[in-house]
């Protein structure tokens, strides 16, 4: 069966038929209820795309043959065009800025300051995994946090169902110096890093 790209990048994160309603009752679902607003009447959330234009990250092949910065650009953008007439969500994309060899804490400081400045009531950075074809989607959360690991929960849940791949799935908790736990300790909302797919699985990307 034939898949535009459109449905590809749809199906990472929510289905292959997204609709804005759909998209919007996903992305309300993240939404902690113990969690003030961080504006009446509006839901900000925040999508921070994994890596940069200069190290993007892993690769897949199959039908997406895209970097994890581009591919998850696409993706972010999407997101923004599903939930636009939606007066009760708002989305802002954010990506890292370049700032040279060996500055991966600084970017993540500098693009994390910018999250916190707008001050999303939840945030998802976009990524996906490499692991040598074991199949596997993660979820990543910051240890402790409960609202962390309640968006995590609920963004894996909806990942392993589209794949077929509730057995093999795993909540990652971080800490500050764990791998991907700098993004979650620097930003100030409920966030989860998102680890939706294996680029090596060919289940996941045929």
């Amino acid at each position: 069966m034939n898949i535009t790209s459109k449905e590809v990048y749809t199906a990472i994160w929510l289905s292959e038929n997204s609709t804005s309603s759909k998209a919007c009752a996903y992305l309300r679902s993240l939404l902690p209820s113990k969690v003030v607003k961080s504006t009446s009447g509006i839901h900000k959330v925040a999508i921070i795309v994994g890596h940069n234009n200069i190290a993007q990250g892993a690769y897949v092949k199959g039908n997406i043959q895209q970097s994890e910065y581009k591919f998850n650009g696409i993706v972010a953008d999407l997101m923004v065009d599903l939930v636009k007439e939606d007066n009760a969500i708002e989305i802002k994309v954010f990506r890292r800025k370049y700032l040279g060899k060996r500055q991966y804490s600084a970017e993540i400081k500098e693009v994390y300051k910018r999250v916190n400045k707008w001050n999303p009531e939840v945030a998802m950075e976009l990524h996906f995994n490499s692991l040598g074809g074991a199949c596997r989607v993660e979820m990543l959360y910051y240890k402790g946090s409960v609202n962390s690991k309640h968006l995590a929960t609920i963004a894996l849940h909806h990942s392993s169902m589209l794949l077929h791949q509730g057995i093999n799935t795993k909540l990652l908790p971080r800490t500050k110096n764990d791998n991907g736990g700098g993004s979650l300790y620097y930003c100030k909302s409920p966030i989860v890093l998102t680890e939706p797919f294996d680029s090596t699985c060919i289940r996941h990307v045929k």
